[in-house]
Order: structure tokens, then C-alpha cells, then sequence
């Protein structure tokens, strides 16, 4: 075996045993495990936009988020599993660092039971607190219960939606999701001018008869990065030689589907410059933000507490 991917699972517990045998491996970066260390840095783990998630650090794009909404008052939803209660810990450490957001955090909750389809409680109680925006660290069914209890008690507030980038999701329940936002490690496939990454899994998943989606973008991620990777160690190539040719990349765009990867810091780090890509919900529709440089992706300087845009 000389690779393996795609690998897209809520729970990578066999991380350290592929990261332990040096075989490339490349999947769907929405868990911890994919993270390294300075010391253990996991080289031969490739997420689709780099692998350090990060769960639980201080993240400017919520906050901003917020602040654009016009939000006053966050409300915080985890289930009480750890990837999930450390991503709610760092979305509330996010309010209290980034303070020129204006948003405090009225309501936090990371104990629900998963699977649970009763949120009347919290919605409740958060109704009493005042919130207008509302950040989930649960999985899309847990927040579409969750919206529908917004409606049934007349709460109007934002959700700010990690995972739920879905166009099925929205032409379900689009109604329910309305201002709502979320975030994509990647271009939108909804911008107007479609970079050449893009267009080339455009075409071949029409070929395959297939609907684009998150999940299958991550794949396409996964095999380019692996196919510029043997590329790039030339034909006499071999696992670790694959593994230093990508490593060595310090802008990979996958061209054009990412705003940039530096594989150099891309395992155990986060890159000073932080981008990411944000639609917003609009007539059950994704709607690309397009950053001050018109680009689909916004910047921030993470060096700083300031919720400024930045260009690349």
C-alpha cells in the first residue's frame, strides 16, 4: 500500500498508527487526530487545507462573523464529547479575546447529550439572554432540531454553521436557515469566476454522474495533493519522497480550489495569515463573502486581537 485516502470519519482514531508508518495519508481535516506537534508534527497527515484544526484555539472568523451580523449577544451549543466541547471552548475564548467585536457570550452550553433532538431548554434560555447569534458545535441534524426551535419559540437569531455546508441541507430546510452562515476550507462552488481546480472537478464529477458537494471536493483535495506530490518526487519516487516534495509547498492552492496552504507549518501550526471562505444563507441559497480584494475568502492578521481585514 502506498497511500491512503480518502479518509472522511468523525472520529480518525487510527491517526497515530498511519502517522506511525509513514504512509501518506490524506482525508477530511474535521477532527483533532489529524494534528501534530512541533515534536511529533505527523508529516506524513495532508488534510484537505492543511492539518492543524486547531479545536479550541482563539479563531478571529466567528467573532467577525458576529460583528457583521450586527449581533450583540452569542449563545454557544456542544455535546459533551471533547472534539465537540473543545471547538465550543474556543468559539467563547474567540468573544472574550476579540472584545472590538462588540458580542458578549450569554449563554454557553456544552453538555448536551448527542443525539438529542429536544433543545427547547436552552432555546428558551437563550431567548431570556438575549442572544441574536448562535454558534453550534454539533452535527447538522442536532441543527436543524435546534432551528426549528428557534421558529417555534420566535427567536430570531443568526447560526453561524461550521458543517453545514450543504446545498441539499438548505433545499430541505433553507427556510429555516435564512442570514445564517458558514464557513469552507475551500472556494465556494457557488463564485462566478470558477478557478481551474474547480472547474476540472466540475467536469469530472458531471462525468461521474454525480452531485458536487463538500465531501467529494475534500476527495478531489486529497488525490491532487497526492498526484502534485508524486509530480513533484519525480519518477523515481517513493512514499517519503512524496511526503518531502509536499511538504516542501509553502502556496498550495490545488489551483486555485484553496486561498493557500504552507505545508512547512501546515501540521503543527497555524499560519499567521489566516483565510477562510464564508457563505451566507440567502433564499436557500449559499452566498460567497467576498473579501476587501475580491476574493471569495477573508484574511486576519491571528498575530493580532484586531478583527481587520487583511489581503494575502
Amino acid at each position: 500500500m502506498f497511500a491512503i485516502l480518502p479518509i472522511a470519519t468523525l472520529l480518525f482514531g487510527g491517526a497515530d498508527a498511519a502517522a506511525a508508518s509513514g504512509t501518506p495519508t490524506f482525508g477530511w481535516t474535521i477532527n483533532p487526530e489529524w494534528e501534530g506537534t512541533a515534536e511529533q508534527p505527523k508529516a506524513n497527515l495532508f488534510g484537505q487545507a492543511g492539518s492543524f484544526l486547531c479545536l479550541g484555539c482563539v479563531q478571529p472568523q466567528v467573532p467577525w462573523a458576529a460583528k457583521e451580523a450586527g449581533a450583540t449577544t452569542a449563545g454557544i451549543l456542544a455535546y459533551a464529547v471533547p472534539q465537540s466541547s473543545q471547538c465550543a471552548d474556543g468559539w467563547e475564548k474567540s468573544f472574550q479575546e476579540y472584545t472590538d467585536a462588540g458580542v458578549n457570550v450569554g449563554f454557553k452550553d456544552s453538555s448536551l447529550s448527542y443525539g438529542t433532538t429536544d433543545f427547547s431548554v436552552q432555546v428558551s434560555k437563550m431567548k431570556d439572554a438575549g442572544v441574536d447569534f448562535i454558534i453550534t458545535c454539533i452535527d447538522n441534524t442536532g441543527v436543524v432540531n435546534l432551528a426549528k426551535e428557534l421558529k417555534k419559540q420566535g427567536v430570531d437569531a443568526t447560526q453561524f454553521l461550521p458543517n453545514a455546508y450543504d446545498q441539499e441541507l438548505l433545499d430541505e430546510f433553507g427556510d429555516l436557515f435564512e442570514g445564517s452562515v458558514a464557513t469552507v476550507s475551500f472556494i465556494p462552488l457557488e463564485v462566478e469566476d470558477k478557478p481551474q481546480g474547480m472547474q476540472d472537478y466540475l467536469e469530472w464529477i458531471e462525468k461521474a454522474g454525480a452531485t458536487p458537494n463538500e465531501n467529494s471536493v475534500v476527495g478531489w483535495l486529497n488525490a491532487a495533493l497526492l498526484v502534485e506530490g508524486l509530480r513533484q518526487a519525480g519518477p523515481e519516487f517513493t512514499q517519503q519522497k512524496v511526503i518531502d516534495a509536499i511538504n516542501a509547498d509553502v502556496n498550495w492552492t490545488a489551483d486555485g480550489f484553496l486561498s493557500g496552504v504552507d505545508w512547512t507549518l501546515a501540521h503543527s501550526e497555524r499560519e499567521p495569515i489566516s483565510c477562510t471562505s464564508i457563505v451566507k444563507v440567502e433564499s436557500s441559497k449559499f452566498v460567497p463573502q467576498i473579501g476587501p480584494d475580491g476574493k471569495p475568502f477573508v484574511c486576519f492578521d491571528t498575530t493580532t486581537k484586531s478583527l481587520d481585514l487583511v489581503t494575502q
